[in-house]
């Protein structure tokens, strides 16, 4: 059984932008499926109440996946890591950039105290390392998301 949850997922956001270089990802909306609400990250961080109880989440990482100078769409990888209640969950989301508007193309979430992941990229290959307690995943980086490799 793979124990990371894999969505594609098509949601625009509505604030238009000029260039990517504009978005401060530290101080904006971050956008949970399934949620009834965005949730608004001030310096990298959001505190507040749900049905669970207190809701904190912590923007970890950005990283550009293509470069910000660059024509054509953009994209950007934010590392979360959110306590909902009880409840642990790390998060990768896939943020794309094109016709002035960011698109949430791609999640990647684990639930589960100790989850975390880990971008790793190098010359030649961009990878999405995935650790939780009891096992790893490495996403290789196909240029508009992360795929799963083909040896699981």
């Amino acid at each position: 059984m793979f124990p990371f949850e894999v969505r594609s997922l098509n949601y625009v956001f509505a604030a238009a932008y000029q260039s990517i270089g504009d978005i401060d990802f530290r101080n904006t909306s971050i956008h949970l499926p399934d949620e009834s609400k965005d949730v608004l990250l001030t310096n990298g961080h959001y505190e507040g109440t749900s049905e669970q109880g207190t809701e904190t989440m912590l923007l970890k990482e950005v990283q550009y996946l293509t470069t910000p100078n660059s024509t054509g769409r953009q994209y950007v990888l934010l590392i979360l890591q959110r306590n909902l209640g009880e409840k642990q969950q790390a998060i990768a989301q896939v943020v794309e950039f094109a016709n002035q508007r960011l698109h949430l193309v791609q999640q990647i979430q684990k639930d589960s105290s100790g989850s975390h992941f880990a971008y790793k990229s190098n010359e030649t290959s961009q990878m999405l390392v995935l650790h939780a307690p009891t096992s790893e995943m490495v996403f290789q980086w196909s240029g508009r998301d992360f795929t799963r490799p083909l040896h699981e």
